[in-house]
């Protein structure tokens, strides 16, 4: 059923509402070596509080439709699979992050200054408008790979362009994920990434990924090679050169390097690269053996990117503008897909009550 005027100019002032964000995190945890379990971690800076986010639940069936350029009907589809988003307002267009019933997770995080989505022209019936992203991919596929083989049929378009800048985080229940950034690429339009388990916002994730190589040094082992001069003061010195700003960049070497050797951490020896698993992270590292391990070292890990309220301040009316890590959301994708959440004034991860895609739901955040 074709959306109603009035719906697509709501849309697009959602979308201006979104320009109150500036920065997110989001980190994948490998299978639990005992339980299978896959969790997707993101962090949601915000300068307007909980507001209108709420936690969904969607149904398959449900039928869907996209706007076009020139306030035309897009994309229309019905959803195949039942999914638990967390999305602003009532419509579908605010959705940033959810799992479905498939274990399928996907993120939108601001992409500032680098996001160029594509012409429509004739392909009117083809068009996507890019904050409906993340859902069209919940309700039709059921692995990253599924989601990336569609990407050609779809023409992914942002009113003047590059309003509500997005880049997308999709990953499949064996925890392998890709990155998908439309940066305006000569032929496609779109560039997809293989993951390395982190994603923050811009620059490019190509940009991202080359920086690490400035950080290949940093180690959790102090020197203790007796009669140094000088001396370390104590633990932590295989660190220094760290980052730890709440840039985009500096976020994201943050948790990559944390990330990798909280994964390479064996009893407290150094990882046996032998036994790692196919993505090269051993599936034995204590702080994964399972969904309960893996729910602890998701919070260690989200609080070294933790923004507290005076930390990130902006100015873009006159008026100081807080920013800070409203809500963070913890996606498990398997045993079974399920969500957790903590905000800022309940640091609490407590699962949310609801069962995927078995009934229609909607809990505002505030009240989780």
């Amino acid at each position: 059923m074709p959306a109603p005027v009035s719906q697509r100019w709501f849309w697009a002032m959602v979308s201006l509402h979104w320009l109150l964000i500036e920065g997110c995190t989001e980190f994948s945890l490998p299978r639990g070596a005992n339980d299978g379990a896959v969790i997707i971690t993101r962090a949601m800076e915000y300068t307007a509080g909980l507001g209108q986010w709420n936690v969904v639940n969607n149904l398959p069936g449900q039928k869907r439709q996209s706007s076009a350029p020139y306030l035309k009907d897009g994309l229309a589809w019905t959803s195949k699979y039942g999914s638990a988003t967390i999305r602003q307002t009532n419509y579908a267009i605010g959705t940033s992050d959810g799992v479905n019933t498939a274990g399928l997770s996907v993120s939108a995080l601001w992409f500032p200054h680098y996001a160029h989505y594509q012409a429509v022209g004739n392909n009117v019936s083809s068009a996507l408008y890019h904050a409906m992203f993340a859902l069209w991919a919940l309700d039709n596929f059921a692995t990253p790979e599924e989601v990336v083989a569609a990407l050609p049929t779809v023409r992914v378009w942002a009113i003047d362009g590059t309003l509500w800048p997005l880049h997308y985080g999709v990953y499949g229940s064996n925890g392998t994920g890709f990155i998908i950034e439309y940066d305006g690429s000569v032929g496609s339009g779109y560039t997809v990434y293989r993951s390395m388990g982190v994603l923050t916002n811009a620059p490019s994730y190509g940009w991202h990924t080359t920086n690490l190589r400035n950080y290949v040094n940093l180690s959790p082992w102090h020197d203790k090679a007796a009669g140094k001069v000088p001396a370390p003061f104590g633990y932590g010195s295989g660190l220094l050169g760290l980052p730890g700003g709440n840039s985009p960049p500096a976020r994201f070497v943050r948790v990559a390097v944390t990330r990798r050797l909280m994964l390479s951490l064996t009893n407290g020896s150094k990882a046996d690269e032998s036994s790692s698993s196919e993505e090269g992270e051993p599936s034995y590292a204590p702080c994964c053996k399972d969904l309960e391990s893996l729910l602890v070292t998701a919070q260690h890990l989200a609080n070294t990117v933790d923004v507290m309220k005076g930390l990130s301040l902006n100015d873009p009316w006159g008026t100081n503008v807080i920013e800070y890590t409203v809500w963070v959301v913890v996606k498990q994708l398997q045993p079974y897909p399920r969500l957790f959440i903590r905000t800022y004034n309940d640091m609490r991860l407590r699962p949310i009550d609801v069962q995927v895609g078995k009934s229609m739901t909607m809990i505002p955040l505030s009240r989780v």
